[in-house]
């Protein structure tokens, strides 16, 4: 998932998305390696600062958020809601028959961010994504 801007600066409509890189390095090289091995998110605002999997959970450290979702293949969801949540755990037994969970952030303001999908172990990549 990528975020982009299609901004014409006629309108207030710039800064609506766009992709955030975790790289060594600010240089054209190392950010295209960072993106081709997967090392970003999408986002409007919000911050992902941890995604991982533990014990049958997704675990979010971000930003402040109101909610956080688990999202699997096809209709599967799973949400955890609050104020201003800065660590939040979502239990991933609704997604069990997913290949892949992607989490999306969503703060106060309604603002987004998605990470890339994180591949279950034991389910291997499939091209449904």
């Amino acid at each position: 998932m990528i975020a982009t801007d299609d901004a014409h600066f006629s309108e207030p409509d710039h800064f609506g998305g766009w992709v955030m890189v975790k790289s060594d390095e600010n240089e054209p090289e190392a950010l295209l390696r960072a993106l081709k091995a997967g090392n970003f998110y999408s986002t409007q605002g919000p911050e992902l600062r941890d995604v991982r999997i533990e014990g049958g959970k997704v675990i979010v450290e971000c930003s402040a958020a109101s909610s956080v979702v688990a999202i699997g293949w096809g209709t599967g969801a799973k949400a955890v809601h609050g104020h201003s949540m800065t660590r939040a755990e979502v239990p991933l037994e609704r997604l069990l028959n997913s290949p892949w969970v992607r989490v999306a952030v969503i703060d106060a303001a309604g603002k987004r961010a998605w990470s890339n999908p994180i591949w279950l172990e034991g389910q291997g990549k499939n091209p449904r994504v």
